[in-house]
């Protein structure tokens, strides 16, 4: 109880900074350090450093955790998340938990041990092909942008392998599409979109097999 105490008193923390529209996107690891140190009272820093690494990352994953990733704008390509890019970390969740991880040792006046952390998810995250986008030229519409996306696991050749779903939009022609490796393009309305939204990521396969049944190219998918 104590420890969600800890999560909720950090979200009320950043509402401020999460009504600014112009939020400070930091250029490197070490400035997000500076960022955080800024946006985060002391009481609770000293509360982050009694838990341990895995509890304030899993518990802060999805407080402090989405709040990096929609401010800092991971899924956008801001200079924080091309940062991670040229070390080989592509997917947001992967910044973010990075971010967390190293955040509480430094915290903790831990070595920091990037490299290390970053060859972890590298290793979590092969098959990379189920996660990575087309390229650009192969949008079915030149104007449409990547909107966030949701990570999954995928099972097939007895093992669990991840893949993303992307949400991808005009909302200015209001056109919405589905991405995922499996099913390809696939164009959808805003309320089907807002259904997806709700999904879970463990829920996401059976899902996504149940709406298109006809383009699930893996055996466990048909």
């Amino acid at each position: 109880m104590r420890h969600l105490l800890i999560f909720v008193f950090i979200i009320f923390s950043l509402q401020s900074y999460a009504q600014d529209e112009d939020v400070y996107i930091p250029k490197n690891l070490e400035d997000s350090f500076r960022e955080l140190d800024k946006m985060l009272p002391q009481s609770y820093k000293d509360s982050i450093k009694l838990l341990s690494e895995d509890d304030f990352s899993g518990g802060a994953h999805f407080g402090l955790g989405i709040w990096m990733r929609n401010n800092w704008e991971f899924w956008k390509g801001s200079r924080l998340s091309r940062y991670f890019n040229n070390k080989g970390i592509k997917h947001p969740d992967d910044m973010s938990g990075i971010i967390l991880d190293s955040y509480h040792r430094y915290l903790n006046n831990q070595d920091i041990k990037l490299d290390e952390q970053i060859l972890s998810h590298k290793e979590y995250w092969k098959g990379a092909e189920l996660t990575q986008l087309p390229k650009k030229k192969k949008f079915p519409d030149p104007d449409i942008k990547v909107n966030g996306g949701i990570t999954y696991g995928h099972y097939t050749e007895n093992r669990r392998r991840h893949a993303i779903l992307y949400y991808v939009e005009n909302p200015e022609m209001d056109k919405y599409w589905i991405y995922d490796y499996f099913i390809g393009w696939r164009k959808i309305n805003k309320e089907i979109k807002a259904q997806m939204l709700e999904w879970r990521p463990e829920d996401t396969e059976r899902l996504l097999n149940e709406m298109f049944p006809a383009k699930a190219l893996s055996p466990n998918r048909r």
